[in-house]
């Protein structure tokens, strides 16, 4: 049987995730299995961040001087990008309207 997800649980991922533990390491410490966490990180849409030996994490990295927060083309709420060009927000990417229109940013 399966747990809910709770936002407690949901906070917690989204920390470690940013934080840039690994997905077996996040499974322990939230008590779920490893296909459950990858799983939520989709649904969350929390998007790519980096592992050790990659790039460093996004928030307070020198590598990622050209991030920084913009407002969303088609919400127009403020978003921290995620890579230079990045013009939508995540939410906004995930609609039937975005996917399905032909004027793409």
């Amino acid at each position: 049987m399966t747990r809910p997800w709770t936002e407690e649980y949901d906070e917690l991922l989204k920390k470690e995730w940013y934080k840039g533990t690994i997905i077996p390491k996040i499974a322990v410490i939230c008590k779920r299995t490893e296909i459950a966490i990858s799983a939520r990180v989709h649904l969350l849409r929390l998007g790519r961040r980096v592992t050790q030996g990659g790039r460093k994490n996004i928030q307070g990295s020198a590598g990622f001087a050209g991030l920084k927060k913009r407002n969303c083309l088609m919400c127009s709420i403020k978003f921290q990008t995620e890579w230079k060009q990045q013009w939508v927000c995540n939410p906004c990417r995930g609609t039937s309207l975005w996917r399905s229109s032909d004027n793409r940013v």
